[in-house]
């Protein structure tokens, strides 16, 4: 097995080419096989790199090895485990992260989230947040995800689409997709965006694409990117996140 510093060295450094047409409209239902925000697959032992790619430089910023673990009981119920090791670019260990689903036939339910820097310095928080594993296009409504470590509190809404399908090619391996968008709700000081698109094939995140809007510290240096307008505001693209589910065979991303 490739030694995660290896495993990086042959990473693109920069973002693969990446095509997005939509297609004519098509009434599609699709059972999600994973949380398509995070690419991984709910399935013990899935393993594999999640890579991001800073805006406006469009570099290799950051590498997640992401798994699935477990079960692992959480407050008397079973849930599966799924851990990400983040990376920078020189393969030094900057943080990870566990986090714990409840899965039941129509909803994965997070439930637990430990978070640990370099230093060993964590948080442990309990989470109130639904993903649904049923989609369609046409479907839209609105969340609130909640994390809570004792008097410590954090939480934010939005509102969720999805519509499609697209055509998504990035570099050699292209798939017909839906589109799940997720916008903060008007009411948010800090606000932002993404756009997720899941393979229809696979039922698993392909590419997540992550806006700022307004509050956000580093809009100047978004403004020529590519933009999104929705409702009243405008939201620049920050980073591109792309998932490697063959790298210990090949240790590379294909583009």
């Amino acid at each position: 097995m490739l030694e995660i510093k290896e495993v990086i060295k042959r990473v693109s450094a920069r973002v693969p080419e990446i095509e997005i047409e939509k297609l004519l409209e098509e009434s599609i239902q699709l059972t999600l096989k994973g949380d398509p925000f995070f690419q991984e697959k709910f399935e013990i032992g899935d393993r594999f790199l999640r890579c991001d790619y800073d805006l406006p430089e469009k570099t290799l910023s950051q590498i997640y090895l992401c798994s699935v673990g477990g079960p692992v009981t959480v407050s008397g119920e079973e849930t599966l485990e799924t851990s990400s090791k983040l990376y920078k670019p020189d393969g030094e260990l900057e943080d990870e992260s566990y986090c714990y689903y409840l899965i039941k036939e129509k909803e994965a339910r997070k439930v637990l989230f430990i978070s640990r820097d370099a230093t060993g310095k964590g948080k442990i928080e309990d989470v109130d947040d639904t993903i649904p594993l049923l989609i369609k296009t046409g479907d839209r409504w609105e969340t609130k995800e909640i994390y809570r470590s004792g008097k410590l509190l954090r939480e934010c809404s939005h509102i969720e689409e999805i519509d499609g399908p697209y055509r998504v090619k990035i570099g050699d391996k292209e798939e017909k997709c839906l589109r799940w968008l997720c916008v903060s709700k008007p009411e948010e000081k800090k606000k932002d965006l993404a756009e997720v698109y899941i393979s229809v094939g696979s039922g698993l995140g392909l590419l997540f694409k992550r806006y700022n809007g307004p509050g956000w510290y580093n809009l100047d240096t978004l403004k020529n990117s590519p933009k999104i307008e929705f409702g009243p505001d405008s939201y620049y693209l920050w980073y591109y996140s792309i998932p490697i589910r063959d790298f210990e065979r090949n240790g590379l991303i294909r583009c």
